[in-house]
């Protein structure tokens, strides 16, 4: 499991998450994750820091996909846009009119 966070610019967590097969049934079972964790791979601040990277200093996807993370791996630019594109969804919405 990989949770990645926005900071200066993005940094990545790896966490092994230990899984256990059942001898009798064979159904495979998987520790949770740590608290605080969620699920998905890109933290809301990941898409923070991308949208700004983007579209407050102007650096182009492809440009920060290059840079590659600590361990690294890279973010593709079609994979940032899908990222900042989804974070988008409540201002599009109006969400963020009260």
């Amino acid at each position: 499991m990989v949770r990645v966070i926005g900071q200066a610019p993005l940094a990545a967590t790896v966490y092994s998450l230990e899984r256990l097969r059942c001898g009798a049934c064979g159904q495979v079972f998987t520790a949770q994750e740590p608290e605080g964790v969620g699920p998905d791979k890109y933290d809301e601040t990941a898409a923070a820091m991308i949208a700004q990277l983007k579209y407050g200093a102007g650096t182009p996807f492809y440009r920060l996909g290059a840079t590659g993370g600590a361990d690294g791996d890279s973010t593709a630019a079609a994979t940032q846009w899908e990222i900042v594109e989804e974070a988008a969804q409540p201002l599009k919405a109006g969400a963020w009119i009260s």
